[in-house]
């Protein structure tokens, strides 16, 4: 019964850890090769999958020596680390004041219309239905 809890909490650990594989190797192909292009997509769909089997072979080579559960902590401990940045330096928190959204109308320009279509409105506009 021992052996089914511990690997049930290690599988559910190790999703955790995939998924903050997956978001600090994703922000850092966004940060540096940016979201569109390719070497974007190249990072996107290629070095990101890669990092996180290659992040998951080195904590399962681990198990062997104990070490798994340390090794596997440091993306979670990254990503909190991210989080505790941003809600206090950066002032990003969830229930914090809104920055104020300035919007500008800029009026459009007159529709331009040919001589054919100005006498037809012409016309209409006699008729009184523009």
């Amino acid at each position: 019964m021992e052996f089914g809890f511990k690997f049930f909490v290690f599988i559910v650990f190790m999703s955790l850890v995939s998924f903050a594989t997956a978001y600090l190797a994703y922000a850092m192909v966004i940060k540096y090769w940016g979201k569109e292009g390719n070497r974007a997509k190249f990072g996107q769909y290629i070095i990101v999958p890669a990092i996180i089997v290659f992040y998951n072979m080195i904590i399962f080579r681990s198990i062997e020596s104990g070490y798994h559960w340390l090794i596997g902590s440091i993306p979670l401990l990254l990503v909190g680390g991210l989080a505790i940045y941003y809600y206090f330096f950066e002032n990003r928190a969830l229930g914090g004041e809104p920055e104020e959204i300035k919007y500008t109308y800029e009026e459009p320009e007159p529709k331009r219309r040919s001589k054919k279509s100005e006498r037809i409105h012409e016309a209409r506009r006699k008729r009184g239905r523009e």
